[in-house]
């Protein structure tokens, strides 16, 4: 903890992407001004994050770094959890060196305080709730998955996830736990195999439809088909137990009662507020409606298919090794440690910044990625090829529903850093399945093989991943040494230590706005840079924090009167066109001019293509 506490907080106040950052520290000030989210403005999330973080300002201050705080001790508080998932099928060290590992392909590749970090840190937590579930049928087990998967879908609607996951792991408990009273199996009905089929095929139909605008091959393959694994290993449990309709529905009524009142209670808490001011119908469209928007104005593919090639063939020879069989154990792991050891080294030290390294980077970093329908089919050759007995068939079911079902936050945006955001879920997985694999029910010693490939991990993960700018993740290693970035005393609300070309701009944006405007004076920042009122220090007079909300599905006549609009309404005096926004389309060609027209100055941020101009009223002009 103290090596992954110093390690973590090293990191915390370096690098940003400034609309997200824009985005959490206006909606946290929103709330913290009395504004309910998806009411008085467009919540980009379910809004408890903003209540956290507003919290969070209140006890810490107003800044950016006050809200990485809070993601800095959620992050404390997750390590744990993969150390204590990992201590059950690894030895203490092995499971603090996978804990370590799992932190550098997480937190430190992007410390900004988004939704879906606090969503891996209860979906860690929920997993270690699963499996102690299954250890004793214990209900307090449920509830606290209940509750985390509760605390989850009020952060961001992607907790449904990991709840989907809790409710098939209970339905497949019930399967294959046999009562000691009852014997061993009663005869199975067709209703049985028939209702827990329809539940298989329902799940991989609800994944289909989910992506259906973007349904591809490599979606197929990296978000259908692990799901569609889970549903397999679901029906083949059925198969294999024989359990009675009766008996079944009987089992599985209270643990999923429990489970889902136990969700219920911090959702139906989080919407009080909405209740008393009679808001619901605003909540359920911010949560429900308006992120199909992102759909089309926030997405990025997969990767190409062909990087599951060494991925596969890794994995392979790694399980190949761990069942003893005639791949030598000391050979795999020399001829992975060395021939890994010297494209890193190699590439990292004598060639950087050249092609040759950055395809190490690229190949490296995506062949890992691309694991999750690999592992989750060595999952289920395990259950069905080797029998197991009835929890450790729970077991490696566990892993293989957390891991399909979380990995689809990956959806619509599969940007390179959302694979970190369910990178431990996927690593602790596969240590499951290798403890599985072995045979034994104790904590065996992980071989060569496992120390080597994890030595790889930890170093890809330091020397690599957190070291690369976020802009470029996954994509194009752009070494980025923190020595670069400076931080600004003259911009209070930022905190945080950034590229000296950010400071400069946004530091002439909030000079210029409070040299000419009073306290009460109203701007208007457009498109998608919240980040200008929250470091300007001047609110938002609309409801919109990302502009293709609510021009996603306007033609540019109806555009141009939204913006025209906005002046009316709002008689700015200050006006901050963004002219580089990255969801949003760029403003009409009309806007310029009619803003031109309207006010007698402008200038622009410095800097060879400035980001931001800046109109305003001169009176000596």
């Amino acid at each position: 903890m103290v090596i992954s506490g110093s390690y973590l907080y090293g990191k915390l106040a370096y690098e940003w992407i400034p609309h997200d950052e824009g985005l959490l520290g206006q909606s946290a000030h929103r709330v913290l001004n009395g504004e309910l989210p998806h009411h008085d403005f467009q919540e980009a999330y379910t809004g408890g994050l903003s209540y956290l973080h507003a919290a969070s300002m209140s006890a810490f201050g107003v800044s950016l770094y006050s809200i990485r705080l809070c993601l800095f001790i959620t992050a404390l508080l997750t390590i744990p959890a993969w150390y204590l998932i990992a201590a059950r099928f690894l030895t203490p060290i092995a499971a603090a060196t996978t804990s370590l590992v799992c932190l550098t392909w997480s937190f430190p590749n992007y410390l900004a305080a988004l939704p879906t970090w606090y969503t891996l840190a209860l979906a860690s937590w929920t997993l270690f709730a699963l499996l102690k579930y299954g250890d004793s049928l214990a209900w307090k087990w449920l509830a606290i998955a209940g509750l985390l998967c509760g605390i989850s879908i009020c952060i961001k609607i992607v907790g449904l996830y990991p709840l989907a996951a809790t409710l098939l792991c209970i339905i497949f408990r019930q399967l294959n736990y046999q009562d000691e009273q009852e014997g061993t199996a009663v005869d199975a009905s067709k209703s049985t195999k028939l209702l827990v089929a329809a539940m298989g095929l329902a799940l991989v139909g609800l994944v289909a439809l989910l992506i259906k605008h973007h349904l591809g091959i490599n979606e197929c393959l990296m978000l259908v088909l692990p799901v569609a694994i889970t549903s397999i290993l679901l029906i083949h449990e059925e198969g294999t137990s024989a359990v009675d309709l009766r008996v079944f529905t009987v089992r599985c009524v209270k643990p999923l009662l429990i489970t889902l009142g136990c969700t219920a209670v911090p959702i139906l808490v989080f919407l009080i507020p909405y209740l008393t001011h009679r808001a619901v119908g605003d909540f359920i469209h911010g949560v429900l409606i308006l992120p199909q928007q992102r759909l089309w104005h926030a997405e990025m593919a997969l990767p190409p298919i062909f990087y599951i090639l060494p991925c596969a063939l890794s994995l392979f020879c790694f399980y190949k090794s761990n069942r003893n069989s005639n791949l030598d154990d000391r050979l795999l792991a020399a001829g992975l440690g060395i021939v890994g050891s010297l494209l890193f080294l190699i590439a990292y030290f004598i060639f950087p910044g050249t092609d040759f390294a950055n395809s190490v980077y690229v190949w490296t970093f995506h062949s890992i990625r691309m694991i999750v329908p690999a592992l989750c089919g060595l999952l289920a050759f395990q259950v069905i090829k080797h029998g197991k007995t009835s929890n450790q068939r729970y077991i490696l079911f566990v892993g293989c529903a957390m891991t399909s079902l979380t990995s689809l936050v990956q959806y619509p945006y599969s940007f390179g850093i959302y694979f970190c955001y369910i990178a431990p879920i996927v690593l602790i997985t596969a240590n499951v399945l290798l403890h599985a694999e072995s045979g034994t029910t104790s904590r065996p010693s992980p071989n060569k093989t496992w120390w080597a490939t994890q030595t790889l991990l930890l170093v890809f993960g330091v020397l690599w991943l957190n070291t690369s700018h976020i802009r470029g993740f996954g994509v194009e290693h752009i070494p980025t040494p923190l020595a670069r970035y400076t931080q600004s005393d003259e911009i209070p609300r930022l905190g945080l230590a950034v590229h000296p070309t950010d400071i400069a701009e946004y530091k002439f944006v909030r000079t210029l706005i409070n040299s000419l405007t009073a306290d009460n004076d109203s701007i208007l920042a457009f498109p998608d840079c919240p980040e200008v009122y929250f470091l300007s220090e001047k609110s938002n007079p609309t409801v919109v924090i990302y502009d293709f909300f609510a021009t996603a599905e306007m033609t540019v006549d109806e555009t141009e009167d939204y913006y025209i609009g906005l002046l009316d309404e709002h008689q700015p005096a200050v006006v901050v066109l963004n002219r580089v926004p990255e969801f949003s389309s760029r403003v009409p060609v009309l806007i310029p001019r009619i803003l031109s027209s309207r006010y007698n100055k402008s200038a622009s941020s410095p800097g060879r293509q400035p980001r931001f101009t800046v109109y305003f009223h001169d009176p000596e002009f």
